[in-house]
């Protein structure tokens, strides 16, 4: 069963250069989730790590903008998320390593993420989480791909 999940209109970056006004969507194929980009023209591609620009290999802040990418399969990641500070930014998270070891990101304000769940916890390959900034702390989840777990800490 193939199921498409829209993630967002905005350009995204990739090893082989900027594709401008792409469609970036995951897809669950099989049970497993992937990332994809369209061009203008219609063409798509499949991600795979070494396309995307912005991988995280360590334990660190994340932007708070664009597609972020966590990319470490020997040990968990322990990643920070700011208050976004404003309305309107649209963040994507997506682990792009095969790892089960359970990476998370862990946003500076409790309920952070859902008005409940501060944490995030990405345990397979591209699972993505896409987010919306609706106040100064607050972040709205718009998709969750592949069960990324959520919880408070």
């Amino acid at each position: 069963m193939v199921t498409t999940q829209q993630v967002g209109l905005r350009p995204v970056k990739t090893a082989r250069g900027a594709i401008q006004g792409t469609l970036m969507y995951s897809r669950r194929i099989g049970g497993v989730a992937q990332v994809f980009v369209k061009d203008e023209a219609g063409k798509e591609y499949k991600l795979t790590a070494g396309d995307i620009e912005n991988q995280h290999t360590v334990s660190e802040a994340l932007d708070l903008s664009g597609l972020e990418t966590l990319n470490e399969a020997g040990s968990p990641l322990v990643m920070t998320l700011a208050d976004p500070g404003v309305r309107g930014l649209r963040l994507s998270i997506a682990q792009i390593d095969g790892g089960t070891q359970g990476h998370t990101v862990t946003t500076a304000s409790a309920g952070g993420f859902d008005g409940t769940n501060n944490t995030a916890t990405f345990d397979a390959a591209f699972e993505t989480l896409d987010l919306l900034s609706v106040s100064g702390t607050r972040w709205v989840i718009l998709s969750n791909v592949g069960a990324v777990a959520l919880s408070a800490v």
